[in-house]
């Protein structure tokens, strides 16, 4: 995973300069604790999204250096906004190539939480999906996206053109991105990553 310059939106439509990088195993455990881990629960010590008990940063830890894994951080202003863990070896239900996307989420600042809330950046995790199918067609030709998605992001995956597959995670369904779909996800996203090979 190379660095690569982006632009985001933030709530007022202000153009932010971002970047999309490789994992630091200092610096993003440390981000994490410091600016996500306390606003994924409440005072009460409830988790607020379906993600809260995700054991993340002994996950980054546990693939960090490993060939046939990759993580991608979303940074701006800081702060990690987004980040994806990528497998680069994983055979799709068709038997081609394909990236599997075990985790991926946006910061907490980034979700609506309820209807008044509004994130502080758009389309991250668009984006997100975007830079794992780049890195996944650099690194191995693979041509497709599947993942096993939490409940309240289904539509979300939907509306990017994913396609339930009909098989399970415990309640997890899979969803799968095709050629032609990952295809239109990237082009759609090239007004935030700033590649010339987009343009």
């Amino acid at each position: 995973m190379v660095t690569i310059d982006l632009v985001l939106t933030n709530v007022h439509n202000e153009k932010i300069q971002a970047q999309a990088r490789p994992f630091d195993p200092i610096q993003d455990v440390l981000s994490y604790y410091i600016d996500w881990f306390p606003l994924m629960y409440n005072l009460a010590g409830q988790p607020l999204y379906q993600d809260s008990h995700w054991k993340i940063t002994k996950y980054w830890e546990g693939i960090h250096g490993l060939t046939n894994f990759d993580i991608i951080i979303i940074e701006a202003q800081n702060r990690i906004q987004g980040y994806v863990t990528i497998k680069l070896d994983h055979i799709d239900i068709y038997k081609q190539k394909s990236v599997y996307i075990p985790f991926v989420a946006t910061a907490p600042w980034n979700r609506n939480l309820t209807e008044k809330e509004t994130r502080e950046f758009t389309d991250i995790g668009k984006i997100l999906l975007a830079l794992a199918g780049l890195n996944g067609y650099k690194n191995q030709r693979a041509k497709s996206i599947e993942l096993h998605s939490l409940s309240h992001a289904e539509n979300f995956y939907k509306r990017l053109g994913m396609v339930e597959t009909g098989n399970l995670k415990g309640r997890m369904k899979e969803f799968h991105l095709n050629e032609s779909g990952l295809a239109n996800l990237i082009l759609s996203s090239k007004r935030y990553i700033k590649l010339k090979a987009l343009d």
